[in-house]
């Protein structure tokens, strides 16, 4: 908010963009719920994969199934009350992270593409507790928003484990061909979910009357928000559960994936 394009503006400008990007948060939550994780916990406790489940798993896969409908709906529900209380209405984009999981995706066919959906959501899962864990507690933030995520994060934290448990049940199963192709793709995974959504940042903008050149030279010279500020901490979590399962013992797919800075030799050197 130091940007010199929004140095004279008025406040209640700055906090239209602060509700644009809250609005854009809550949409997230409510797209990768709903595009992401719930397509996948409905298939595990259904037992439509090809690994015959656990029933302890299945019957876990139906409970964060509940739990991340409510979470889609919880986030939608909030975003309608808070539009109607400030008479500000959402500017909403497709979270970029749809289109960067469909470009993992493209050129890859039927089981193939179930197999990296199905670790879409792995991966979205083992980063989520750790990008939750401090919106809580930052003050910037709507107390109401607050709320709101601290709520989501209590759970996230008991869908984190399941998730790991998940991954450590499939892996085995995998033949060498399939597992090569979701470690070869895991840094584009977790970028997908974690990079700046560049695109909703300048609609929050030109939402609220920045013309298009302004926005963009506003976001372009921003920091990052506050979902995608840090990158390492939430990766390393996702790193560790693929870690505990050997998926980084193959020493091309390590030597890449440390070329790449994926993962780092000093703190990863007991997964290689």
């Amino acid at each position: 908010m130091r940007h010199e394009q929004l140095k004279d503006a008025p406040t209640e400008v700055l906090q239209a963009v602060g509700l644009q990007y809250l609005y854009q948060y809550m949409h997230f939550t409510t797209v990768l719920e709903q595009v992401v994780v719930l397509p996948v916990t409905s298939s595990i406790s259904l037992n439509r994969y090809d690994v015959d489940f656990a029933a302890q798993t299945r019957a876990g896969a139906y409970k964060i199934t509940t739990d991340e409908a409510w979470h889609a709906q919880s986030a939608y529900d909030y975003t309608e009350a808070l539009a109607k209380r400030t008479a500000i209405a959402p500017t909403l984009v497709a979270p970029a992270f749809e289109w960067r999981l469909e470009q993992i995706f493209h050129g890859t066919e039927g089981p193939q593409t179930r197999l990296l959906r199905f670790f879409s959501a792995v991966v979205s899962e083992t980063l989520i507790s750790s990008l939750l864990a401090d919106i809580p507690h930052d003050e910037r933030i709507l107390p109401s928003a607050r709320e709101v995520v601290a709520d989501h994060a209590k759970d996230e934290g008991r869908h984190d484990v399941f998730f790991r448990s998940v991954l450590d049940e499939v892996w085995p199963h995998l033949s060498p061909t399939q597992r090569q192709s979701v470690v070869s793709q895991l840094p584009r995974m977790v970028e997908a979910f974690l990079a700046p959504d560049v695109e909703a940042e300048i609609q929050s903008y030109c939402s609220l009357g920045f013309d298009i050149e302004s926005a963009r030279n506003i976001v372009k010279d921003s920091p990052p928000s506050t979902m995608t500020s840090s990158k390492q901490r939430p990766a390393r979590d996702t790193i560790t559960a693929f870690g505990r399962t050997g998926a980084f013992r193959d020493e091309k797919i390590a030597e890449k994936l440390l070329a790449e800075g994926f993962l780092d030799e000093r703190l990863d050197k007991h997964w290689l």
